[in-house]
């Protein structure tokens, strides 16, 4: 089943402030950034709601930031529930849960063997024993330089050098940061990871477009062996097969991949760390952010791709597309036209609010903008056009 923008219910609902429950309590977002206090656990914010009746043509902005941090992610356990992570070994598993039963998706890489699966894929985190935490954290951001020069698989050029730029300002909090890890100053790390693991099912969705689109719709034998459904040229990339076999639930295995690895929780923690690092209300986390936006709409965009063959991932699209618009509506509403998609951007003025402390963040907000502006927002087409969230400056845009 394909999914259809019409069937995406939106973020949004037209309805008013006033209207909407607040179970979760504390502090909305609003607030927190006026460092204001107010309680939303008998329901609306009352400062909100005033100024939502003041000032109705503003409402739709007003009343996004009218929501608890806890929201932000809300749905993705129920999104992410028929998608399971089974092992990231040389058969990269998932289990799939259809309306037609569930389906192992195995992607094999053991024809390719370790040492070069080691030397010419992007491995995750969990995968480096390194000596500290912090010294794992830079091998896996090193690999990025290393690797995605020979991986023109599924990105662009373009797409390539803006991961490998967000993994160098990333090596540049870390190391600042003097060896203290942490979601809020991990948060480009957690996404790019959240994109690597994802992007298995880049691989799943080129099998499944040549010839095999309705192979988990129709009447499907046992188990079915895919070839590699064609070469990448300029790439050195190990191509995998794909195997697919219906699995009762009574002979599902169990996960090999620990909760703190399991992709929903690393995709929740990257919104929710980016969601943290706006909420401090400093100019010097908007690249961090701005980067991890970027990073996370590759994932929502590989997501909702792969809904094309299944509607399986439809929930998990939705809930990641819905998470997408309001973190993009938050960083709009902290870093207004301050940021690398707006036409001309002021440098010298996030330069003076900065101050000399920032240098880093200042440079890399300046070569992206320099970027965007002579690619007009190519920069993010993993081989095909994706919506572009940010630019544009209003979320109301892409409601229509």
């Amino acid at each position: 089943m394909e999914a259809k923008d019409s069937e995406i219910p939106s973020p949004c609902p037209s309805h008013s402030p006033a209207s909407k429950g607040a179970a979760n309590g504390g502090s909305c977002l609003r607030c927190i950034l006026l460092n204001k206090s107010c309680d939303m656990s008998r329901g609306a914010c009352q400062r909100c709601e005033q100024d939502w009746k003041e000032h109705p043509e503003e409402s739709l902005d007003r009343w996004l930031l009218c929501s608890t941090e806890a929201e932000l992610t809300a749905s993705f356990a129920e999104g992410f529930r028929p998608l399971v992570q089974i092992d990231r070994d040389l058969c990269r598993t998932w289990a799939v849960h259809t309306e037609e039963g569930a389906f192992l998706l195995k992607l094999n890489y053991t024809e390719c063997g370790r040492k070069l699966m080691a030397r010419s894929t992007i491995r995750d985190l969990s995968e480096f024993d390194e000596p500290s935490e912090e010294a794992s954290c830079f091998a896996f951001l090193s690999q990025l330089r290393d690797v995605l020069s020979e991986w023109g698989t599924f990105f662009t050029l373009h797409t390539q050098n803006l991961l490998v730029d967000a993994a160098d300002l990333q090596c540049i909090l870390l190391r600042s940061a003097d060896g203290k890890i942490c979601d809020k100053n991990c948060t480009i790390l957690t996404a790019l990871r959240c994109l690597f693991i994802i992007n298995d099912f880049s691989w799943v969705q080129s099998f499944m477009t040549h010839g095999n689109r309705y192979l988990l719709e129709w009447d499907f034998d046992h188990y079915k062996r895919l070839q590699p459904p064609y070469a990448f040229e300029g790439s050195s990339e190990p191509e995998p097969f794909l195997e697919v076999s219906k699995c009762p639930d009574a002979d599902m295995p169990t996960t090999k991949v620990d909760e703190a690895n399991n992709i929903r929780i690393l995709l929740q923690k990257a919104f929710e760390s980016a969601q943290s690092l706006l909420l401090r209300g400093r100019p010097k986390d908007w690249p961090a952010a701005f980067y991890t936006l970027l990073i996370l709409q590759l994932v929502q965009t590989i997501l909702s791709e792969a809904a094309s063959f299944t509607d399986a991932l439809v929930p998990a699209g939705i809930a990641t597309r819905n998470a997408m618009l309001n973190l993009v509506q938050l960083f709009l509403y902290c870093a207004g036209d301050t940021h690398p998609l707006v036409d001309e951007l002021d440098k010298e003025w996030y330069s003076l609010i900065l101050g000399s402390v920032s240098e880093a963040q200042l440079r890399h907000y300046g070569e992206q903008h320099d970027r965007f502006a002579q690619m007009s927002g190519s920069l993010l087409q993993p081989k095909s056009q994706i919506p572009d969230y940010i630019r544009g400056g209003r979320l109301s845009d892409y409601r229509k």
